[in-house]
């Protein structure tokens, strides 16, 4: 008998040890909400309980450990979770859960750098957009500047390069790469500079990533002098110059990256500092280049 009673000793000694504590994932009110306990240690089956606090109305607590449900007031919650195993050993843990307020569809287009505050949602969809390369330039040194990048969070697109100076057949900028998205496109590159006999033509500029939604520059077969035409769009190259003989080339449009993110994966109420591309400067001379559109992004609640 005393060896028994030695093992059912040992063996109600087993601590349990939460595999969670403090506060768990909000949601929003009015939102499908799911959410299960761990624990490790402890003999047998571990049952939950709540003994303090409440939870947030319309969810409930099963003795598998799911809390689960759709909250319908907003604010937060704090209540007490039992754990017992089957030797009787107990374990209290503190919760809370934040319920935010009820999702409202909503589209932000950020075209300055700053700041970015999350709200309540079930889906937040975040587009990025790399800003253009500026157009070539006719005459001295005409090279358009890079376009800047752009980020949020682990998005980045950057920009386009730029156009290359009016010349034999200069090639147009390539266009801006993208990384950290669930989609990640490039730029396309910017129209070479072509010139033609009596005509030439200046390069286009290349559309941002994920064109047509964000636009390139333009073209013009004139045999009069023209500075190049500024791009159509946020995220497109600038147009190149033409001399009427020999055209520079477009400068490349921004990358872009597309990222979806699932209810609880970032905390609403979260402050996310980005930035937005500035468009490359235009290439000078006697004929500038095209202007370059800037950066975009664009967060979609739903």
């Amino acid at each position: 008998m005393s060896h028994i009673f030695l093992a059912a000793k040992l063996l109600a000694a087993i601590p349990i040890v939460p595999g969670q504590s403090g506060a768990l994932p909000g949601g929003p009110a009015g939102s499908a909400y799911s959410q299960t306990l761990t624990s490790t240690g402890g003999n047998g089956a571990i049952t939950y309980s709540i003994v303090a606090g409440t939870l947030p109305p319309g969810l409930a607590l099963s003795s598998g450990g799911v809390i689960s449900g759709t909250p319908t007031p907003a604010g937060s919650y704090s209540f007490t979770v039992r754990r017992t195993d089957s030797a009787g050993t107990t374990n209290n843990t503190i919760y809370s859960i934040l319920v935010g307020s009820a999702v409202v569809l909503s589209t932000t287009t950020l075209t300055a750098s700053g700041s970015y505050t999350v709200l309540s949602y079930n889906t937040m969809v975040v587009e990025v957009w790399g800003a253009g390369g500026g157009g070539g330039g006719w005459g001295s040194v005409t090279t358009g500047g890079t376009g800047g990048s752009s980020t949020f969070l682990t998005l980045t697109a950057n920009g386009g390069a730029g156009g290359v100076p009016a010349g034999s057949a200069p090639p147009g900028g390539a266009g801006g790469t993208a990384s950290g998205g669930d989609t990640n496109t490039s730029g396309s590159a910017g129209g070479p500079g072509v010139g033609s006999g009596f005509f030439s033509f200046f390069g286009l500029g290349g559309g941002g990533g994920n064109a047509p939604i964000i636009g390139g520059g333009g073209a013009s077969n004139s045999t009069n002098g023209l500075n190049g035409f500024p791009a159509t769009g946020r995220g497109g190259g600038g147009g190149g110059a033409v001399d009427g003989l020999v055209g520079a080339s477009g400068g490349g449009g921004g990358g872009y990256a597309k990222k979806t993110y699932a209810a609880g994966s970032i905390a609403v109420g979260t402050v996310i500092p980005f930035v937005v591309g500035s468009g490359g400067t235009v290439g000078p001379g006697t004929l500038v280049g095209g202007t370059a559109g800037g950066g975009q992004i664009k967060v979609t609640i739903s």
